[in-house]
């Protein structure tokens, strides 16, 4: 006999406008996000588990405040502006595992009393990063009882410009994770990490805004490391190398320097002492230059990247190659060498991002097998605004990335003739429009336009994609988190994304701001399936617009069929006096006289003086007595 469990969830509403939801196994949560609470709500069901406040307006704890709620397993108070907890805020919370205060502004100094983490005898987690907002550069001592916290295993906290961590910190015997968010530091000292628990596995010190310098021995406290992530901060990867030292013949599973963001490019050497000093490059200083670099002609996989270093190749020979992978990117550099090719070319993939296309443009050759090309933060706009090309040395590339270029317009032969494109990555620029150039583009089937500014697709660009889809049975279109607007000017591209056969991302369900919802942001599925009541007064107007031009048009006939009626006997004769004179100027004859006078034998006097007066109005008269 089988047995099945099945899942019910309940929504219930209370006073406090919070979501409380039933889950199997009798855990059960309550949802007060963004219901502008100033203090934590008393009307919830006693028994729930998780209880999430974000995006409220809490401004403090005071004492019992969650002393209801003692079978509380997940807190979470994010985004709103705590700024001061009371020694007793959490007791009674016995059962607490997580608890978050991520992005407030509790102060590491002045807003944890102690006593405050006291009740949290059974906590695993504790997250409270993005607290520090501002870089204080004065020494900050970490006033924060996390003696308290025996059984913690992850904790997440900023890290200041000069942190001071104190003797308390080594009592968290269990602590597994330690994250620094919001990292402030410029200097780290041997010395820094000295109170650190030894136990730590897994060091995080990301998104490091200012550039940090690191003493070499700066990791020895932690004796277990083996996670190190330095993710998207700005450190010279020398140091990060350097600091490796005391983890030599130690095991390690990750060691993490991706993204190390918009370095500062230094000179950095090491004293006898394990301590690295810096000396900043000065600008237009001197620049070792290699003349000319030969590559072995069995290489088939060159890759030249991420280089801080300030040397300049003028050329590069490649004779009779065999490379098929060339990557030469994200190096700090104001010349790009003249890549020649003699014999054989077989390059595939390209890839030149993170330098400057000013200094690329003509320093290849015609690349007529390459398929794949790379042009990553190259900073592109520079050379498209002058509506130069520069794809017309790879006239046959299938793939073509320029993502990241601060584009805002391709001109109309700013992409050359690649009639074998088939993927086309346009991503993270700030085009407010598809390009129309891509309409002679007949090859494309995939096209990548995320993160950008439109707000629409033109019905031009829109039946493209269909013709496109129509003739390769395929078409992958990217649209995901750009300022796509629900209104009656759009709503017939809302509906071609619901009804289109193309591949969507996101399955084709995307934010856009709503006009009609005072410009709060919906998805574009829910718009959909809502279509009359957003969009019923579209065609209201559209009515009228069709109804005040049929009315305008009426009262125009009208008013012209009135002047026709009391005005026709002039019209008749306007016209009439108008084909009179065409019919003369047809015929083409010249008359000597104006006037001819039939008259008797006795009106001979009153003939000749009428004629006087006659001609002298400028008429000439022809009568018998005088003219015959």
């Amino acid at each position: 006999m089988e047995m099945y469990w099945i899942g019910i969830l309940l929504f219930v509403c209370i006073d406090s406008k919070c979501i409380i939801k039933q889950k199997n196994h009798g855990y059960k949560e309550a949802l007060c996000m963004n219901q502008g609470l100033t203090s934590v709500p008393a009307d919830l069901p006693q028994d729930i588990t998780t209880l999430d406040l974000s995006y409220n307006s809490i401004s403090n704890i005071t004492g019992g405040e969650f002393s209801m709620y003692i079978y509380l397993q997940d807190l979470i108070i994010n985004r709103n502006v705590l700024e001061y907890l009371d020694s007793s805020a959490f007791s009674g919370l016995r059962l607490l595992r997580r608890l978050s205060m991520s992005r407030n502004n509790l102060q590491l100094d002045t807003s944890y009393p102690l006593g405050v983490f006291k009740p949290l005898s059974n906590l695993l987690e504790l997250d409270i990063s993005r607290n520090m907002k501002y870089d204080s550069k004065s020494n900050i001592s970490y006033k924060l009882p996390v003696n308290e916290l025996v059984n913690i295993q992850e904790l997440s906290i900023d890290l200041v410009a000069q942190p001071h961590f104190g003797n308390h910190f080594r009592d968290m015997k269990n602590l597994q994770k330690l994250r620094f968010e919001f990292c402030h530091v410029r200097y780290l000292h041997n010395n820094s990490f000295i109170d650190m628990p030894e136990n730590i596995k897994e060091l995080h010190m990301t998104t490091c805004k200012s550039f940090v310098v690191f003493e070499t021995n700066v990791l020895r406290p932690f004796f277990n490391l083996r996670t190190l992530n330095l993710t998207n901060s700005n450190i010279h990867l020398t140091q990060g190398l350097n600091i490796l030292y005391p983890l030599q013949n130690k095991n390690m599973d990750n060691i993490l320097f991706r993204e190390f963001n918009n370095p500062v490019y230094l000179n950095v050497y090491t004293k006898n002492n394990n301590q690295s000093l810096i000396e900043e490059r000065e600008e237009g200083g001197s620049v070792d230059i290699i003349p000319v670099i030969m590559f072995p002609s069995k290489l088939e996989y060159l890759r030249i990247t991420h280089i801080m270093g300030v040397n300049g190749i003028k050329k590069m020979i490649l004779f009779k190659s065999r490379i098929r992978h060339f990557e030469m990117s994200y190096i700090d550099t104001f010349i790009f060498p003249e890549v020649s090719i003699i014999g054989s070319n077989h390059i595939q993939y390209l890839d030149i991002s993170g330098i400057n296309s000013v200094i690329t443009v003509g320093k290849f050759p015609v690349l007529k097998y390459l398929k794949t090309l790379i042009m990553r933060e190259s900073k592109i706009y520079d050379v498209l605004r002058t509506n130069k090309t520069i794809f017309k040395w790879f006239p046959n590339i299938r793939t073509l990335d320029i993502s990241y270029n601060f584009i805002w317009n391709i001109p109309s032969d700013g992409l050359g003739e690649l009639r074998l494109l088939n993927h086309l990555n346009l991503s993270h620029n700030m085009l407010e429009s598809v390009p129309e150039v891509l309409l002679s583009f007949e090859s494309i089937t995939e096209l990548d336009v995320s993160y950008n500014l439109l707000t629409t697709l033109k019905r031009s660009i829109r039946n493209w994609i269909d013709k496109q889809y129509e003739k390769h049975g395929q078409f992958r279109l990217y649209l995901n988190k750009n300022s796509f607007i629900c209104s009656c000017d759009t709503k017939d591209f809302i509906l071609w994304i619901s009804k289109n056969k193309a591949i969507l991302d996101q399955n084709g369900n995307y934010t856009c701001l709503v006009p009609k919802d005072n410009g709060r942001t919906n998805y574009t599925e829910n718009i959909v399936n809502s279509y009359q009541e957003y969009f019923v007064e579209c065609d209201d107007k559209i009515w009228l617009k069709i109804g005040s031009s049929l009315l305008a048009s009426l009262i125009f006939i009208i008013i012209c069929a009135t002047l026709c009626y009391n005005l026709r006997r002039r019209i008749i004769f306007w016209f009439y006096r108008t084909l009179r004179r065409m019919q003369e100027q047809s015929v083409n004859v010249n008359f000597e006289y104006d006037v001819y006078l039939s008259y008797s034998d006795d009106g001979t006097q009153f003939v000749k003086e009428l004629t006087d007066t006659i001609e002298n109005w400028g008429l000439k008269i022809c009568f018998e007595d005088r003219d015959f």
